[in-house]
């Protein structure tokens, strides 16, 4: 199926199967409105949702090094 085919609701709740998939889009995807204890780093996906709303942990990613940033909302309470 091609971009231009898929269904909306696809766009907004992705495709079943994604996080699994080994498919190589020739760049990494980037992704959120996934919620996951920690972010999947792959060669060909980058899931940076923890659920900043619910547990507190907002995750950025340095994108060359693809290091992983990490703030609790506790720690930023205390430094105010």
């Amino acid at each position: 199926m091609t971009f231009w085919q898929t269904p909306p609701e696809v766009y907004v709740w992705g495709e079943e199967g994604f996080l699994n998939s080994p498919y190589d889009w020739g760049k990494p995807v980037v992704f959120g409105h996934w919620e996951l204890a920690a972010p999947p780093i792959t060669p060909t996906k980058i899931g940076l949702d923890t659920a900043a709303w619910r547990t507190g942990v907002l995750t950025a990613l340095q994108m060359e090094t693809r290091q992983v940033v990490q703030v609790r909302r506790d720690a930023l309470a205390s430094d105010t």
